[in-house]
Formats: C-alpha cells, sequence, structure tokens
C-alpha cells in the first residue's frame, strides 16, 4: 500500500523511531552505506556518466 507517496514499511519504521527516542530520535541523520543512487540529467532519464 501506497499512501501519500510513501509505502506502509516507512511509515512504520518512522512510528517505530520515534516511540524509541521521540523527536530527537526521529530527526537524527543517519549515514547511508553502500553504492550511491543514480543522478539523471534534469532533461532525460539517462544517467549521467563521469
Amino acid at each position: 500500500m501506497n499512501l501519500r507517496g510513501v509505502k506502509r514499511i516507512t511509515v512504520n519504521r518512522w512510528l517505530k523511531q520515534y516511540s524509541a527516542g521521540g523527536l530527537q530520535k526521529l530527526l537524527k541523520i543517519r549515514h547511508v552505506t553502500g553504492r550511491p543512487g543514480v543522478i539523471l540529467s534534469p532533461d532525460t532519464t539517462t544517467p549521467i556518466n563521469d
């Protein structure tokens, strides 16, 4: 199910974080590990190659 552009699992994760530590925990910036996302050029849907 997708409500307002956000999946149910994401909302559940947010609620769990809020429950565990309030607003401070919810708003904490996490460092993402793994492969970076692909940046698309604004006028096309083709990836920009470096």
